[in-house]
């Protein structure tokens, strides 16, 4: 049976804590993925205008750009990329609300890694399917 040809993705982890950015770092890399990483919205647009990603990871509360005003510019301006939205304040976000905004999935903290996995996988075969 063929298996489909799975391409290596370039993703960029968003979050003002370093030690989560490296922890997505780290799982990217082990999935066989390309990883960037940037400490808020600002810092990841101007990463974003220098390099295409095919999925962007990003925190909801943030300095400078919160994740909200990057998933919003990333759907008009760089509609091929994929959104997970991150957030550890439920209350104040919720999963149909990113949706709607146009995030491609959603994961609450603290992150479940094989939940993590399973979503970055899911993406994957999805993008596989459209381009």
């Amino acid at each position: 049976m063929n298996q489909p040809k799975q391409y290596q993705l370039s993703m960029l982890s968003v979050d003002d804590d370093g030690e989560l950015r490296e922890l997505l770092h780290e799982l990217i890399c082990q999935m066989g993925h390309a990883s960037v990483t940037a400490a808020d919205g600002v810092d990841a647009l101007e990463k974003m205008e220098e390099k295409q990603f095919d999925i962007v990871i990003t925190d909801i509360n943030m300095p400078r750009l919160n994740g909200v005003g990057l998933i919003k510019r990333i759907t008009s301006d760089f509609s091929d990329t994929d959104v997970i939205a991150i957030t550890g304040y439920q209350t104040e976000y919720n999963y149909t609300d990113i949706i709607a905004l146009g995030a491609s999935d959603f994961i609450s903290k603290p992150i479940n890694i094989d939940e993590f996995e399973a979503k970055i996988k899911r993406i994957v075969r999805e993008r596989n399917m459209r381009f």
